[in-house]
């Protein structure tokens, strides 16, 4: 009897197992998932890597992608993944990517790929002493922002500024702007253009008030035709 019921076992367990052993089902290998060229740098409206998921044995059965638990948006042109973060909150989130494979049970591989969002433009503060300049003076401009800047130009009097980061961190730039003796006096726009590193930019027009040059020495200088021409 007992013979018997173990030669049963052992049919049933040929029955059973066989088709499984034979399709692969039992494997214990988990899905790979390579994730290349993903953003270190913040990123503005959309995001790009490349994604891999694959499984030999018995086969892919699925693979799903989520960030700020929730579905991602995701477009996928056969690697090159573009994942969609306008709709996302500013700072730092997680897109998690989970795989599982056909086996019996399924076998699964997590992911994580930390992503840095930055869809707001910077914000920008001119210094105090920045707002007031004269005539004949040689003028710093002083900027600063929320958040490193990528670039930042100026226009002032139709001159075209060059501004240089007075900081290791891209958040504090000046730039010097000659004012003429002859410049009208009253308020003249300095027009800022300024881009982040995840590409946001932050137009800006500020007044300048440009007020009566006083020197200590001055006067007129007659000169003859000759210095003229010279």
């Amino acid at each position: 009897g007992k013979k018997t019921m173990l030669a049963a076992g052992v049919v049933l367990a040929i029955a059973v197992l066989g088709p499984l052993l034979a399709s692969g089902r039992l494997d214990r290998t988990p899905p790979t998932v390579a994730v290349e060229g993903a953003p270190s740098m913040a990123v503005s409206g959309e995001a790009r890597f490349t994604l891999r998921v694959a499984d030999a044995t018995p086969g892919l059965g699925g693979w799903t992608a989520r960030v700020a638990d929730r579905p991602a948006a995701l477009t996928l042109v056969g690697e090159d993944v573009t994942i969609d973060v306008n709709a996302l909150p500013d700072g730092h989130t997680t897109l998690v990517i989970e795989a599982w494979d056909r086996a019996w049970p399924p076998n699964a591989t997590r992911v994580d790929v930390p992503l840095q969002v930055d869809n707001a433009p910077p914000t920008l503060h001119l210094a105090r002493r920045s707002l007031v300049t004269a005539q004949g003076r040689a003028h710093p401009l002083f900027v600063q922002s929320n958040e490193p800047l990528a670039a930042i130009e100026g226009t002032f009097r139709e001159d075209i500024l060059s501004f240089y980061p007075l900081d290791d961190k891209g958040l504090v730039w000046r730039a010097l702007v000659g004012v003429p003796l002859d410049a009208g006096t009253g308020a003249r726009t300095l027009a800022l253009d300024a881009t982040d590193a995840a590409g946001n930019r932050r137009e800006l027009d500020v007044p300048i008030a440009i007020s009566n040059g006083q020197f200590t020495r001055g006067g007129i200088i007659k000169l003859n035709d000759d210095q003229v021409s010279a």
